[in-house]
């Protein structure tokens, strides 16, 4: 049996005892086997029941001693805050106890158990977004004058319709001439002229006519990609998109 268990009950069998703290004879007797059920039962492992006869026991006898084993059988069972009550209670009504240091110890133990952990600080790193940029693209700007080319085409252009439209008059002149002249001379020389002047000028007109939309439309749709006028030898051509 825990020694201390031993001294307990024989506290509780003195005369002495029940003299100083005047429970009644039942009350003492009662705690008495309180004491000697709650021994039996802690030996056999029966902490539990063990714990309610030892507080018992101390509620009839109000003997200090039975403190410490309510405090012992708490602490066995994990009860951290009834058992450092019990260990304080002891150690108060009891000041000069020889194992002193030792529940002392116990007490330190057991508040360090009971306080709350401080909540570690709680830091929160906000990732760094980095957003692509993109390069911006600043275009050159157009300009200020227009290119001319489109125009003079079109200028020349017209210039070869009209010319195309004097040829046309002078064919239409010269096959009038054919049939009102009472000259023989004149009508042969008007009616070889005749084809001639209407041809030209009709293929002038058709040239000259194309040749100005062509330069109109260059003209009004410049761009990088605009039109471009190529004249070699014989030969006129236009380059580009329209």
């Amino acid at each position: 049996m825990n020694a201390r268990l031993v001294l307990v009950a024989v506290l509780l069998l003195s005369p002495s005892l029940a003299l100083a703290q005047a429970p009644s004879a039942a009350e003492l007797g009662e705690a008495r086997r309180q004491f000697e059920l709650g021994v039996a039962e802690y030996e056999a492992g029966q902490l539990e029941s063990a714990l309610v006869r030892f507080s018992r026991a101390h509620a009839l006898s109000h003997a200090a001693e039975l403190l410490y084993n309510v405090a012992t059988v708490h602490e066995r069972l994990r009860h951290d805050e009834e058992a450092l009550q019990a260990y304080e209670a002891y150690l108060e009504a009891v000041p000069d106890a020889a194992d002193r240091e030792t529940i002392e110890a116990r007490v330190r133990i057991l508040r360090d158990a009971i306080a709350p952990e401080p909540e570690p600080e709680l830091t929160i790193e906000a990732p760094v977004v980095v957003l692509p940029i993109d390069p911006i693209r600043v275009d050159a700007p157009a300009p200020s004058a227009s290119d001319p080319a489109p125009w003079i085409l079109t200028g020349t252009g017209l210039a070869v319709a009209a010319a195309g439209g004097v040829l046309v008059a002078l064919g239409a002149m010269d096959a009038s001439t054919v049939t009102s002249t009472t000259s023989w001379a004149d009508a042969a020389s008007a009616r070889d002229r005749s084809p001639t002047f209407t041809g030209a000028g009709l293929a002038a007109i058709g040239v000259g006519a194309v040749t100005a939309v062509i330069g109109i439309v260059w003209g009004t749709t410049q761009s990088s990609s605009a039109p471009r006028l190529a004249i070699g030898p014989g030969s006129l051509s236009i380059t580009g998109t329209f």
